[in-house]
């Protein structure tokens, strides 16, 4: 198939990219063209990359991540990716523009953050890796404005060998060591562009402005496991310091957090926190398991206080189900509105605490399950 070239956007010894349309196409639309130079798409090594961001972004299905096309070759046998073509300027540009909106700035940093934790999240978690400013675009549409991720380049799954591939400040120092790679190296990028916004806004000096900047520190500490470990759980302090509520004193625990520990550990785990938290869930899917929650404001998390536990076990028991048959999209649906009512929870207390164990448990059993194998079908059926 070939696209008429509207203009080069940039061109280097790697790859050149471009402002295409498809003219056999009824409704004509400008698309954005990533071609690998006929040098490098000899070597397969470097198409095997290219490739691996093809299958990314194939995956991704969000509002505030570029959308994918297609992979194919070119009458020259250079690797093409196609992808749809974001208008919009960078974040922090839009930042300094709107700075007397600090509000509406970290309303669009939120949603990044929700845009890299959906990432984070998949079964076998995803890192962009190149997380800066140029690579969040601002853009327009029907719906308002909102942040989109784009440029997949050097992207891939969690738990291998980092390039030495990263755009100073925001690589974080395993990226420029060439050592593993794990949600807590995006999260780096992600506390330095928060510190740049910070410097933005027209936020007066307070409790909101301090939490919010020692969000931003813990996310750049240099050691990995002094940071959040991923966007999520940035994503939850980040909320929480808006609210100017005091960060919780100790990190908490996370799967990703025990990388060396086989997976049978995590299963044992699972199986025995989990106990009590199934047999309420068991229970509860004997009446109308197929009903669907109404959708769950912060407000409305806030208002149910001690009496949203039973709301949270339902929500928990409707994801194990839809995990147990398959249905993830679903899953995740009902963990997201479950974890957003423990974080309207107050913060101190045994209640969040059970409830911040019940979520964490809940999330390695639909990560297993939804990876498959022995121990993902031995916790399917342990949801039974």
């Amino acid at each position: 198939m070939s696209y008429r070239v509207l203009r080069q956007l940039s061109g280097g010894g790697f790859s050149d990219v471009f402002e295409v349309e498809d003219p056999a196409s009824a409704l004509p639309e400008q698309l954005i063209l990533k071609r690998l130079n006929a040098e490098m798409s000899a070597r397969p090594e470097v198409g095997a990359a290219f490739s691996d961001e093809a299958k990314i972004l194939r995956e991704l299905k969000h509002p505030n991540i570029v959308t994918f096309r297609r992979c194919y070759f070119d009458e020259a046998r250079r690797v093409c990716l196609l992808m749809e073509k974001v208008a919009g300027e960078p974040l922090d540009a839009w930042a300094r523009q709107h700075g007397s909106r600090p509000d509406k700035v970290l309303d669009l940093f939120e949603q990044v953050l929700q845009a890299v934790d959906y990432l984070h999240r998949r079964a076998s978690p995803y890192l962009h890796l190149d997380l800066k400013p140029d690579n969040i675009l601002v853009s327009s549409s029907p719906q308002g404005i909102h942040p989109v991720l784009i440029d997949f380049g050097i992207a891939r799954r969690s738990g291998g060998k980092g390039l030495k591939a990263y755009t100073p400040p925001y690589g974080a120092p395993e990226q420029e060591a060439g050592g593993t790679l794990d949600c807590a190296t995006d999260v780096h990028a992600l506390g330095q562009i928060l510190t740049e916004i910070l410097k933005s806004l027209n936020l007066p000096e307070g409790p909101a402005r301090e939490a919010l900047a020692a969000v931003a520190a813990k996310a750049r500490n240099p050691s990995r496991r002094q940071r959040f470990a991923d966007a999520g759980e940035m994503g939850l302090a980040f909320r929480r310091a808006r609210r100017s509520t005091p960060l919780p004193a100790s990190k908490p625990w996370s799967i990703q957090t025990l990388p060396q520990l086989p997976r049978w550990v995590y299963l044992a785990g699972t199986v025995g926190v989990l106990g009590i938290a199934l047999l309420a869930g068991i229970l509860w899917m004997r009446g109308d398991s197929a009903s669907v929650p109404e959708p769950l404001t912060e407000a409305t998390a806030a208002s149910e206080g001690e009496g949203g536990r039973e709301r949270f076990d339902g929500l928990l028991a409707q994801a194990r189900q839809a995990a147990r048959e398959g249905r993830f999209d679903n899953a995740d649906r009902q963990f997201m509105e479950a974890r957003r009512l423990w974080e309207a929870t107050p913060s101190t207390g045994e209640l969040s605490r059970a409830m911040e164990r019940d979520l964490m448990s809940l999330r390695s059993q639909i990560d297993l399950v939804r990876q498959g194998g022995l121990a993902g079908e031995r916790v399917r059926m342990e949801m039974k």
